[in-house]
């Protein structure tokens, strides 16, 4: 008979926590896995853009990355997107939430997108 964790951990996965003094399990990885992700040298230019895009930088009132691949912008006035030049600054799609909340698609360096648009309001 298996114990609730010894049947927890069967099926949870290798993320799953483990009893303290328990081995963590081998997790095989594929080698294109674990290659870093390559930045974008384009970003500051493309995030100038999207701050362009967006109304300027008055009127972003919030903005992050979301997931992988997304940026989480808050507008104040959602009628100064300029969509045709969120696509021209490298904004694959845009998903537009309540309250003036947009996710844009950016691709897998949304993290370092977020960096960029935090420095540049900040400036």
């Amino acid at each position: 008979l298996k114990t609730d964790m010894e049947e927890y951990l069967a099926h949870a996965g290798p993320e799953a926590e483990l009893p303290e003094g328990a081995a963590a399990p081998k997790v095989r990885y594929k080698a294109d896995e674990l290659r870093p992700r390559a930045r974008d040298p384009e970003a500051p230019q493309k995030v100038r853009g999207i701050i362009a895009a967006l109304g300027g930088a008055a009127n972003i009132q919030q903005s992050e990355a979301a997931a992988e691949t997304r940026l989480r912008v808050a507008l104040g006035d959602t009628g100064m997107l300029d969509e045709p030049a969120l696509t021209a600054a490298g904004v694959q799609a845009i998903m537009r939430l309540p309250d003036n909340v947009m996710h844009l698609i950016v691709g897998l360096n949304a993290d370092q997108y977020a960096a960029e648009m935090k420095a540049a309001l900040a400036g």
